[in-house]
Formats: structure tokens, sequence, C-alpha cells
């Protein structure tokens, strides 16, 4: 059997993963998902230096939506439970940790993974008049623009595109002939001679390929990821640092949202905070979705929704106010947090 896997990387650097080893990442990632799952629940391969983790589990039988679809005298006869396999094979690297899913696994590791890891990676590799770009689906910074999908005919080149006040998310692209050859010669025929590859949080190989290709594939991204990255792809740099992020950067956005309220309460006529209230990750269903489910966090780390609305432009205020009616008389830092916590 063949696959087209999107490989991702896990983010060491998120809070919940921060100081742990590489075995109990493995383990916090999973048990995240699902209590209680020990080493024994894990098939173990290694092949030079690099180590592979699988986990697979059958899914909860579900009732198909079909179901409801048909009438009675059409359905009541057949069974619509369905069931399938899924998994998650982690590899282990030297330094990093990459994933690679099957089935319904994408929402286990996705709070897990590495958002900017392969728009990154293809940074360090890039041709900017050599690459061909097929598609790209990116994030407008400034204008009426939140995000946006564009397709391009032949011979339309990275450089050709590289616009002021966006951000690529997903890139499909043709790599050049000498890259392809440097990086992934085992992959290319007479019929192929060029590399088509798909970024944006993941890296996909458009190819199917057996497990060998897969662990060469590896080896050439544990490579590729000690070049130097190129900034050529935006004029934004993304911050990543978790230091900054979380002792100046969330501060600032705590103080921000706390003058804020003033305004949402209707003790000031002037909003001074000005902000993007999307989700980058999904700008097209956030902005084309038909309603919104607000949600707070609970004690045991699930959600309960507390609103559901129709208008995205009401998001902001509705959570700041949900979280000053439960938060009197105000304290900035405990308000501010709930607030966070349920935004977040």
């Amino acid at each position: 059997m063949q696959i087209i896997p999107t490989i991702y990387k896990v983010d060491k650097n998120i809070l919940k993963l921060r100081g742990l080893t590489d075995e109990e990442i493995v383990l916090k990632i999973l048990n995240d998902f699902s209590n209680n799952i020990t080493e024994e629940d894990l098939s173990i391969f290694q092949i030079e230096n690099i180590e592979y983790i699988l986990y697979a589990f059958n899914t909860n039988e579900i009732e198909s939506e079909w179901k409801s679809f048909f009438p009675k005298t059409l359905s009541e006869t057949k069974n619509f439970f369905q069931q399938s396999v899924a998994l998650i094979l982690f590899i282990k690297t030297e330094y990093d940790i990459y994933v690679v899913i099957g089935g319904n696994s994408y929402k286990i590791i996705l709070p897990f993974i590495d958002q900017s890891f392969g728009i990154d990676t293809y940074s360090k590799i890039i041709k900017p008049t050599e690459d061909n770009i097929t598609s790209i689906k990116a994030r407008g910074i400034t204008g009426n623009r939140a995000g946006f999908s564009e397709q391009y005919r032949n011979d339309f080149k990275i450089i050709d595109y590289i616009k002021f006040g966006n951000v690529p998310k997903e890139i499909q692209i043709k790599l050049d002939e000498k890259t392809s050859k440097l990086h992934f010669k085992f992959l290319l025929d007479k019929k192929r001679t060029r590399t088509n590859i798909v970024v944006g949080k993941g890296i996909k190989i458009k190819r199917s390929i057996n497990f060998n290709e897969l662990h060469k594939i590896v080896k050439e991204i544990v490579i590729i990821r000690q070049l130097v990255s190129s900034d050529f792809l935006s004029s934004y740099t993304e911050i990543t640092d978790p230091i900054l992020i979380e002792s100046d950067l969330k501060n600032l956005l705590i103080d921000s949202i706390y003058e804020d309220t003033r305004y949402i309460m209707g003790n000031a006529t002037v909003r001074l905070f000005q902000f993007d209230f999307c989700n980058p990750n999904n700008i097209e269903k956030f902005y084309e979705a038909d309603e919104y489910r607000l949600k707070e966090k609970t004690d045991n780390g699930g959600h309960t929704i507390f609103k559901i609305i129709n208008n995205k432009d009401e998001i902001y205020r509705e959570v700041i106010s949900y979280a000053l009616d439960k938060m009197r008389p105000l304290d900035k830092f405990v308000c501010l947090q709930t607030n966070l916590d349920i935004l977040v």
C-alpha cells in the first residue's frame, strides 16, 4: 500500500508540553485524547537514528447522518452504524518529533503542532525565480481581505506573487529541478523531473509513497531544517518566542482588553483597542459560518456553550460582557484571564 501523507511537527514549546521529555510528550498528546494510554499500547520501530512510534485505534461506532435523510420505510431495516481505524505515527528524530496521521486523528494532534512548520521549512529551500506556484491560501494583514485563495496557470513564479500585507498560510509549489534532485531525487523519474509539495501547517509530497520513501523524506526534512530560513515569502515575521509571548505580549493583550471594557460597558465613546478578530487557521470557515458557538472552559478540561450567535461581529462584545457579568467586583487579572480562556 502507498499513501500521500502530510507530515506535521510537534511544537515542544507550547505550555502543555514545555519541559517534558520526548517520551512524555507522546503520552501527553495521546492521553489528552484518551486517558490511561501507556507505552504498552504503542508499537515502536527504529531505522538508523529515527524512531517510529505508532498508536492505532478504532473510532467509536456512530450512526450515519444518512439515516435521518431517508423515510423510515427505507431506513428502518438498514444498519447505518460505522466504525473506522485511525492512527497516529510519531517520528522521533534527534531534535524534533514529527507526526503522520491516518483516519480521523487530525483533531487529536492539532493543538500540539507547529502551525508554521511547513511554510518555515519551505522558506529554507525557496528559489523565488524558479519555483512555480500552483495555488496559494493567504491571510491579509492590511486592507479589507482577511483571507483569500488563488490558483495560477503555468510558469507563475514565487517572485511574481509576493505582496505587501499578505501572510501565506498554504502553498502548493513545484520545486525547481535543482532543488528536487538535491533533496528528493529518490522520488523523481523520467515523467517527474520536479517535486510537487504542499506546505502550510505541514508538508505534503504530492505523490503516493511507501514507508521506506517516507523515511527518506523525514531524513531530508531533518537536513533542510538545519538551513537558514529566508524572509522572502512575507514582509512580516511571526513571533514564536514562548517567553516573549507569555511575559510581554499576553500582558499587553490583557491590558488592552481591560481598557476596552470601558467601551463595552458604555463608559467610553471611542474604542482605543484596534484588533483583527478571526481564526487565522480557518479563515474561510470562520467567515462563512452560519452560527458561532461561544464556549467557556470547564474545570475538567472540556467546554460548555454559553451562547450561540449568528453575527461574527458580536463575538468579542458577547465574550467580554459574559466575563464581566461573572467577575464582580472586577479584578483585572482574574477578569481578563477569564476572557482569554473563553476567547482562546
